[in-house]
This record gives C-alpha cells, structure tokens and sequence, in this order.
C-alpha cells in the first residue's frame, strides 16, 4: 500500500473515532443542581410611605366674650373629655343671671295679680247680671202697670234708667273681663320671653368654663390667661393621639389588590427596630381624575408608651396576599420564552419543563399557583427538585440529567 492510501486510511479511523466519541457526549446525562420545593408560609407586601395622622383633631373656641382668669392645663398634657382647661371671668354673667330671673319673678308676680283681677271681673259680673235681671223684671213690671194706668210716668222711667244702669254694669264687668285676660296673656308671655333669657344667662355662663369635648393631648396652648377672649376665638387644639391614621394615595391599578381588613406594616425611623400594626378601615369609593389615584386609609395601633406621634413620616408595607403552604420557584431557575416564565423538574432522570403559573413575587422566588398534590405533568409538588444550574441546553425537556451536589 501506498504512502497516500496509507493516510487515508487513517484520516478515516480518525473521523470515526471522533464521530464515537460525539454520539456518547450526546448521549451523557446533563450535569445539574437542584432546589428541593418545600411548602413555605409567604406574604406578598406592597411598600408605601406616608406621614401619621390623628384621625380626630379639635380646636378649641370660646363661645362667649370674656376675659380669661384662669388656665388649667399645659402644653404637651394629656386631657380626658370632660375635663376643665379655661375659665372665663365670670362675674358680669352671673349679674346678668341674676337680672333674668328677676324679670321671671315680676312676670310671674304680674301674671298672679292678672289672674286675681281675672276672678274679680268674673265676680263682678256675676253680680251685675243679677241686678240686671232684677231690674229687668222691675222695669217690665213697670210697663204692665202703665198700660193700666197703675204706675205713673216718672215709676217707669226710673226702672228704665235702673234697667240702663245695670245693663252698662254688666257691660262694663265684661270689658274688665278682657282687660284682665290680655293683662294675663301678657304676663305669661313676658315670664316665657324671661325664662328664655334666664336659659340664655345659664349658657352664657356654662360657656365661660371650658371643657375637653374629646381625650386627647395639647400639642399648644394658644391663650395663657389675662388675655380679652372673643366669642370663635382659638384658645387650643386637642389631638386624639390614640386614635392614629395613614392616609394614602395609591395609583388606580391597585384598586383590586387592596381590602379593607388587610394588615399594614408600619416602622418609623424613631425606632426603626419596632414594628407597629396596622389595618385598612376605609377606602374610598371614588377615583381623582386629575392624578388617577384614590385614597385608602390605614388604622394605627399605637403601643402602650404611645411612641406613634402625628407627624412621623413612616415607612408601611401592606400586606395583599398570604399562602402558608406556597411553593416558590428561585429565581435563577426561571426561563423566559415570550415573556412567560418556565423551570425545570427532574423527575425519572430527565427534566421535565412546567410552565409556572405565577403567584406572589418576592425577591429572590416566584410563587407557582399551578400545584398538585402529587408530581402531574404541568404542576409543581412537594418534593419536586428544581433545576438551578445547568439549566442551558435543556431545551424543551425530556434531556436525561444527573444532578450534581452543592
């Protein structure tokens, strides 16, 4: 044989021995780590930032006009309703008191004396209807006895001037009648316009001592005492400072991920080591069409040494979605193919591709909705390792692998 075939032949059992050696490459399980799924409890939270708000807040107004004598609270101190902060001078109010139910007692006095002339004019006419009967049978007696010719012209017209006269008295009895009636009318009305003025009085001076009409603290006083007081003047506010809001402002989008009832996590830099629970009570029905958000509220619950404050700017995380026995895909082994998201399971020495069905997002996991109770074609389960390394070149599944310890 020839030089020539000689190296033919050999190129030749070269390219067969590499072509060997390629086929049991291909062959040769995939060197993979894996991530053993085990459930998990996992919150999904969404961050926010806001400022601490008292949810009831009262500035506190005089009502009446008066000089201010006394003071009896402080900045910074806590207050229960009820309780008294300021006092007015109460001399003049109590003068005016005074007069008003002095005005009662002569219109009551008035209204008596009414009544009495009342009972008398009554009397009265009792009486002159009784002389003018008498002296209407008198005087018709009197024209009997002149039509037969018994009684002479001068009897008769003395029974018709008795008769006159006792009928100008009955008249004259009813006419004092009604004075004495519209006499009492008006005493009644003046004692009701009096007592009136005596609950005017009574509030006039109820108001010159001011009360908390809430709990709450005194972040500042305003009035210090001596000064003239006008009725709507700020004397101080009361803050319920046990009663703690955040108020936040949430794009629209939101609108299906936030409950009433859900929990609210909330620290401030104060202590930045403490974190203080919240809860959502309120969320608005209506949507600002100038900036596309809608406001949700959050109830605060301050601890015992009432460390919360209005004011604090805070960091809050509400909490939009819970699963204590979720199964979390790591991140690094999820594949994208037009943006949805696969890994690989190693079942029966090959890696089987699942779609991930996403759920809550953390950080560094993926939530996957699609599980079953035992390993399924298309669903997650317990148990189940999934590929963290070594992912490239798994293609569509169905590779054989051989997982590698960590």
């Amino acid at each position: 044989m020839d030089n020539a075939s000689a190296s033919g032949a050999d190129d030749a059992t070269k390219r067969a021995a590499t072509k060997g050696e390629g086929a049991k490459k291909a062959d040769a399980p995939k060197l993979v780590r894996v991530s053993e799924l085990e459930p998990q409890a996992i919150e999904e939270r969404l961050p926010c930032t806001s400022h601490i708000e008292a949810l009831h807040s009262v500035d506190i107004l005089a009502q009446v006009r008066g000089q201010l004598r006394s003071v009896t609270v402080r900045e910074g101190q806590s207050v229960t309703a009820g309780s008294r902060l300021f006092e007015l001078d109460k001399r003049e109010p109590e003068l005016q008191l005074q007069a008003a139910k002095n005005r009662v007692q002569n219109a009551q006095n008035q209204a008596r004396d009414a009544e009495l002339s009342i009972a008398e004019a009554k009397d009265r006419i009792a009486q002159a209807e009784i002389d003018f009967q008498q002296a209407k049978r008198s005087l018709d007696r009197r024209k009997e006895s002149a039509a037969q010719n018994l009684a002479s012209d001068a009897q008769l017209e003395d029974a018709q001037l008795a008769f006159d006269k006792a009928k100008n008295a009955v008249d004259l009895a009813n006419n004092t009648l009604r004075v004495a009636e519209h006499g009492l009318l008006k005493a009644k009305t003046e004692v009701a316009s009096a007592e009136i003025q005596v609950k005017i009085q009574e509030r006039i001076l109820e108001d010159s001592t001011i009360l908390a009409p809430i709990d709450g603290v005194i972040p500042e006083l305003i009035a210090r005492g001596g000064e003239w007081i006008v009725p709507q003047g700020k004397l101080c506010t009361i803050v319920a400072n046990d009663q703690l809001v955040l108020n936040l402002k949430r794009p629209q989008k939101e609108l299906g991920r936030l409950a009433v009832g859900q929990r609210v996590d909330v620290q401030v830099d104060a202590w930045p080591e403490l974190t203080f629970a919240g809860t959502i009570d309120y969320i608005s029905p209506i949507v600002d069409p100038q900036t596309g958000t809608f406001r949700a509220r959050v109830r605060l619950e301050n601890d015992a040494e009432r460390r919360l404050r209005p004011g604090m700017f805070c960091r809050a995380w509400i909490v939009t979605g819970t699963n204590p026995e979720a199964l979390l895909i790591p991140k690094e082994a999820i594949v994208y193919e037009a943006e949805q998201p696969y890994a690989f399971v190693v079942r029966d020495g090959k890696a089987e591709r699942i779609t991930i069905d996403r759920g809550i997002d953390l950080k560094d996991a993926v939530e996957a909705k699609n599980v079953a109770a035992q390993p399924t074609p298309g669903s997650f389960a317990k148990g189940d390792r999934v590929v963290v390394v070594g992912v490239d070149g798994l293609a569509t599944g169905g590779v054989p692998v051989q997982v590698v310890k960590s």
